[in-house]
């Protein structure tokens, strides 16, 4: 299998051979929040046979998260945006027999838009228990204080007036949209607690689910082994934001049943 380093190249020095339709291509779309262990999965995707993974690929995307998520991906346009942004680096994998994985929380909302461009899409969506997940956020300072809107995240709501309500907002958002528009998609839901608990078994399963090749188990222990995007920030965030917690234990509930569901249907 080619390293991610030869694909790169390879795009520089010899473009593909045909550009390839959307519908032609094998792509598994990796989707949610910050601090949920979508950097962990873009290794353990990279560690399977025949899996070209990119995490977070093309930051101009980034800014148009809000756009994208008030206009609910209604507008065929963003399946163009999308397509521009992604053309190149399908085509260069799809030519090396490989199928492409993209990790990046930022194009969740581009989800409607993912099931409309590419019929034969695999979704995986990544979640992190509500507390922890907001906390972690918060330490990373994916909102701040002073800022309605960073990195491409969404505008807050005017009530919403703290960094740690920010995040928690955002986490009740970002699954909220994710089960409203998962419908009949094949997707898998993984939970951070597989990856932080060493589940390799739920992790294989996962790997089938998907309809991927199995990484070794102890590539996976290796992976698993490493801390990724990983920092300790001594700062102490209370817990501030109880407003959300009916609304995240819902969803959370809702997290849970699918875990072991291969579609919303099923």
């Amino acid at each position: 299998m080619l390293s991610k380093q030869d694909i790169i190249e390879h795009f520089f020095c010899n473009f593909p051979q045909r550009w390839y339709d959307p519908d032609e291509v094998d792509i598994t779309i990796v989707l949610g929040t910050g601090k949920c262990g979508t950097v962990t999965m873009s290794h353990l995707l990279n560690a399977s046979p025949g899996m070209f993974a990119y995490h977070e690929l093309s930051p101009r995307l980034w800014h148009l998260c809000d756009r994208v998520y008030r206009d609910n991906c209604s507008s065929s346009v963003w399946d163009e945006i999308y397509w521009a942004t992604r053309r190149d680096v399908c085509s260069v994998t799809a030519d090396n027999g490989l199928s492409f994985g993209e990790v990046n929380n930022r194009a969740t909302f581009f989800l409607p838009a993912f099931k409309r461009l590419f019929p034969k899409a695999k979704f995986v969506v990544m979640w992190r228990d509500f507390d922890s997940c907001v906390t972690s956020m918060s330490r990373w300072g994916i909102y701040t204080k002073n800022d309605r809107a960073i990195d491409g995240r969404l505008e807050l709501p005017d009530y919403v007036t703290d960094s740690r309500q920010a995040c928690a907002w955002y986490w009740c958002t970002l699954y909220d949209f994710v089960i409203e528009h998962i419908d009949d998609t094949n997707f898998t839901v993984i939970p951070f607690d597989w990856l932080k608990n060493n589940r390799i078994g739920s992790i294989q399963n996962a790997f089938e689910q998907i309809g991927l090749v199995v990484p070794q188990e102890h590539e996976i222990e290796s992976i698993l082994a490493r801390k990724h995007n990983s920092r300790k920030t001594n700062i102490d965030v209370p817990k501030i934001w109880h407003e959300f917690d009916d609304r995240a234990e819902e969803l959370t509930s809702k997290l849970r049943r699918l875990e072991e569901c291969e579609t919303l249907n099923g």
